[in-house]
């Protein structure tokens, strides 16, 4: 009965992140373009989107001490509806044409974001010893089917909303957090429990070379990352002129 829950919370939970990582796509695909529509100068086009990273950093320590406290199902559950919410308002602020509302909505869902990034170590919290691994590569796979949703989604739903470009992409995006919610709804984690020693200061990490060396790394990869995704769906549609299905 045991092994079936934790079969049931890795599936769950690998659906949530394709479907968390399907609104992450979609968002990075249309967000800079929405800001080059919306925006009062045209340097602040890609500010949502880097905005929504700054959030999305920032909410990782403070959700991880809220797991602590109320369990993991209600900090997921609570991230869905927030991206849900968000992408809707973002919806919203492109109909009326509202820029400073679409950044607002933008950050928001990178709480969401935030949120989402702990689905693999509940799927490892909820597998055996030996299985760990495994249940975080699975819920990791969720990525690869998120590929294909995202930018099918964009590429369908760009004109949905007639005289609204891209409204219709946020509008969706809403309705799979939703989903999303469903498949969590299920999920069944024991509340991580803090240990008597109280671990080590924070502080001794950045005097460990290997802790030093494997976050810059990390932050280099993830800023040229960044740097790419956001830069590349402005040159494709507003300088090379090849569209949006080209760019989905």
């Amino acid at each position: 009965m045991q092994a079936t829950s934790n079969t049931g919370n890795v599936i769950r939970l690998a659906a949530a992140q394709a479907l968390s990582m399907t609104t992450m796509n979609v968002n990075i695909i249309n967000t800079a373009l929405v800001g080059s529509l919306l925006s009062p100068v045209p340097w602040l086009a890609t500010l949502g989107l880097s905005l929504q990273f700054v959030t999305s950093m920032l909410t990782t320590l403070p959700a991880s001490l809220l797991m602590v406290r109320f369990g993991r199902r209600p900090v997921f559950m609570g991230g869905v509806m927030i991206a849900a919410i968000s992408a809707f308002t973002q919806g919203i602020a492109i109909l009326i044409s509202n820029f400073y509302l679409f950044c607002a909505a933008s950050m928001a869902l990178g709480i969401a974001h935030g949120c989402a990034g702990f689905y693999r170590y509940a799927a490892a919290d909820s597998a055996e010893e030996s299985q760990k691994p495994k249940a975080i590569s699975y819920v990791l796979a969720g990525g690869l089917l998120a590929a294909f949703m995202g930018p099918e989604i964009a590429r369908n739903t760009v004109d949905f909303v007639p005289g609204h470009l891209y409204a219709g992409c946020f509008f969706s995006v809403a309705a799979v957090q939703l989903v999303s919610l469903g498949f969590l709804s299920g999920v069944k984690i024991p509340k991580p429990t803090l240990t008597g020693s109280g671990g080590r200061p924070i502080g001794t990490f950045f005097t460990m070379p290997v802790f030093v060396v494997g976050a810059i790394s990390a932050a280099i990869g993830y800023a040229m990352m960044s740097y790419m995704m956001t830069a590349t769906p402005l040159q494709v549609v507003n300088v090379a002129k090849l569209g949006t299905s080209a760019n989905a």
